[in-house]
């Protein structure tokens, strides 16, 4: 028993359409009823308002801060992992001191002048990489 793609993308824009109408149709019906609302009572219009804002506001931030906490977490990992692989010594004495003076060198190119010297710094750090290679 075969499904035919043709009949489900049909359904498909057939449900699509349906749910833009209903919407579109909600749209025009609460637009008219929250313009009238707000030229009858624009305090409690602004109050409600101003909650509703801060509501999301509130939602975005402590998400926003959810992420950057997952990601922390995720770079602790990579951390405690990389630590593990290459041992202590090896990733204190030479891997974060090369770490970090890559993170300086891109620093100071973009703090300079922009995305221009961040490739030519880019591109003068492999040519002397490359040079080192071959010596």
């Amino acid at each position: 028993m075969a499904i035919d793609e043709q009949v489900l993308e049909r359904d498909a824009q057939r449900y699509v359409m349906a749910i833009l109408n209903y919407s579109v149709a909600f749209l025009q019906t609460l637009i008219p009823l929250v313009s009238q609302f707000s030229s009858t009572h624009p305090r409690l219009f602004l109050s409600l308002t101003f909650l509703v804002l801060l509501y999301f506001t509130y939602s975005l931030l402590s998400n926003l801060y959810n992420v950057v906490k997952r990601l922390f977490y995720i770079y602790l990992v990579v951390i405690a992992i990389s630590i593990y692989l290459r041992g202590v010594e090896q990733f204190f004495t030479s891997d974060l001191p090369l770490v970090w003076n890559q993170m300086v060198i891109n620093s100071k190119a973009f703090s300079n002048s922009g995305e221009y010297a961040f490739i030519k710094n880019q591109i003068k750090l492999l040519i002397k990489q490359a040079q080192n290679a071959f010596n």
